[in-house]
């Protein structure tokens, strides 16, 4: 096999797997839209339940910093996730460079998020 091969087979792969946890969290009730942001490295999730109880907002660039926050210390332990971003009914997740690949970070990022709600 080929590297474009395996390359084209993997992306079928994480698409078909995204495809799948969409339809696991519709199954749950919930739909969390993406919306992209100006800055490529950052996409905005928005379940359309509140995260934070008042409306403010919290940002946490490492792990210590979200200690307190067991939904930002979950969304560290993702792979490529540089920075976690809270609005009261937003989540905005920051990947650590250009190589990181969305298709593989957004089903985690998902989950996590499905499972906080």
């Amino acid at each position: 096999m080929t590297l474009r091969n395996e390359i084209v087979r993997n992306e079928k792969i994480r698409t078909n797997l995204f495809a799948l946890l969409v339809i696991l969290v519709l199954v749950r009730g919930l739909y969390i839209q993406v919306q992209e942001t100006p800055n490529p490295l950052t996409l905005k999730f928005l379940p359309g339940k509140a995260i934070l109880d008042k409306p403010r907002t919290y940002e946490f660039t490492t792990v210590v910093s979200a200690k307190d926050s067991p939904l930002a210390m979950e969304l560290f332990r993702v792979d490529g996730v540089k920075s976690v971003f809270f609005g009261e009914d937003f989540v905005t997740i920051t990947k650590k460079d250009e190589e990181i690949d969305w298709g593989t970070i957004r089903p985690e990022v998902f989950s996590t998020i499905a499972n906080y709600i």
